[in-house]
């Protein structure tokens, strides 16, 4: 599924992407999306968020769930500006984060599952963006940016990948 045109585009309810399915941003232009977001709305599976844009930068403002057993996955595409989820990402029992290409989080996000850095570089837009008992894993390649932010997280995975901070300001990831 493809959304075009204005933020707008999706309605105003929520929407659920199911079935190791993709929900493709329009790449024409950056917009900002406020729906209630779920992926996984079954048990299992790995379901997408995809900003397509090579250029802009699309933000989704409204609050994203993992379901039980899924993997979400939130892709930047690999855009030159960053895809920013600013809406809080929750779950419904243990539901997992992956990310690809260049994503901000920057929500104070509660849900209980891994964080898996697989392509590109998840920034912390704010202090302690992941949720603090989340297990962080970089795979090999990929960056996560403390971006002069302080994260906690309740371990690290077996990921080779680059913990950096981009920023000059002093952070620290424990």
């Amino acid at each position: 599924l493809t959304a075009a045109g204005s933020g707008d585009a999706l309605g105003t309810g929520a929407v659920t992407v199911i079935g190791s399915a993709t929900l493709n941003l329009d790449p024409s232009s950056a917009h900002a999306y406020d729906n209630a977001l779920v992926l996984g709305g079954g048990s299992g599976g790995s379901d997408t968020l995809e900003d397509q844009s090579p250029t802009n930068a699309d933000s989704w403002t409204g609050g994203v769930t993992l379901t039980t057993n899924s993997i979400g996955v939130i892709n930047g595409a690999g855009s030159s500006g960053s895809f920013v989820v600013s809406g809080v990402i929750g779950n419904s029992g243990i539901g997992a984060l992956r990310t690809e290409g260049l994503v901000t989080l920057s929500g104070s996000n509660t849900y209980t599952g891994t964080t898996t850095v697989s392509t590109g570089t998840l920034k912390d837009g704010v202090a302690n963006a992941l949720p603090t008992g989340t297990t962080l894993d970089v795979v090999s390649g990929a960056t996560f940016d403390l971006n002069g932010n302080n994260q906690q997280v309740g371990g690290f995975g077996t990921g080779t990948g680059t913990i950096t901070n981009g920023s000059s300001a002093v952070s620290s990831a424990t």
